[in-house]
């Protein structure tokens, strides 16, 4: 939840556009060289810290007997 006057935005600290256009050129291999660069760490270090999300848990195998 979110309090009064919170948003996305602010708790990131870049809006959206930014957001996605730094997500996109990283995904795909492109130049960051005119991107603010502290905001490209910032989205990187946000990305692997979220990384375990995108894994499957551990599994296992069940057997009948």
């Amino acid at each position: 939840g979110l309090w009064e006057g919170q948003t996305d935005e602010g708790e990131i600290g870049m809006k959206y556009d930014e957001l996605d256009e730094i997500i996109y050129r990283i995904d795909y291999g492109l130049s960051i060289d005119d991107l603010d660069i502290d905001k490209v760490k910032k989205v990187k270090d946000m990305i692997r810290l979220a990384e375990h999300k995108n894994k499957m848990p551990p599994m296992y195998k069940i057997f009948k007997q």
